[in-house]
């Protein structure tokens, strides 16, 4: 019995990425072929799931999906797993830059605070984007970060 469904499970998980593949603009199945490389992650902490399912999301979100977009929280945290061997940061950022930076502007006090992080080199070229064409939405972000991240003139005297 437990062959058998682990058989179904690979046909499954055959049919579905075969689909999401062969129709790029399918959102809805982008995000669910994401959300089940995550739970994979999950069961087995294995880089290549959490490699799909950054690209998936991501993928998705460049279609527009409303859900996906609520997802790119998640992406940010599976960055958290970065290791050298598995390429989260490379995957990221080709997703990244597809996307409009407007997408990022309520995660930039997320990735400001994760500059210095291994992973937090993928965040500079969209922190740049954002605030060139966003200002604005940098600027009470950026100084706050920056006050409470450098020393005070009484630390430094």
């Amino acid at each position: 019995m437990l062959v058998l469904s682990l058989a179904l499970v690979l046909t499954l998980v055959a049919a579905l990425s075969t689909a999401v593949a062969i129709y790029d603009g399918a959102a809805g199945g982008w995000v669910a072929w994401g959300e089940f490389c995550d739970r994979q992650f999950f069961n087995e902490s294995k880089g290549k799931w959490a490699e799909c399912a950054v690209s998936c999301f991501l993928q998705a979100a460049k279609n527009r999906s409303a859900k996906a977009q609520r997802k790119l929280a998640r992406v940010l945290w599976l960055l958290f797993f970065y290791n050298e061997q598995c390429d989260l940061a490379a995957v990221f950022k080709k997703g990244a830059e597809a996307l409009p930076p407007w997408l990022w502007i309520p995660f930039v006090g997320e990735m400001l605070q994760r500059r210095d992080t291994p992973e937090g080199a993928v965040f500079r070229p969209l922190l740049e984007k954002i605030a060139i064409e966003y200002p604005q939405a940098m600027f009470a972000r950026l100084r706050t970060c920056l006050l409470y991240t450098s020393p005070s003139p009484r630390d430094r005297g």
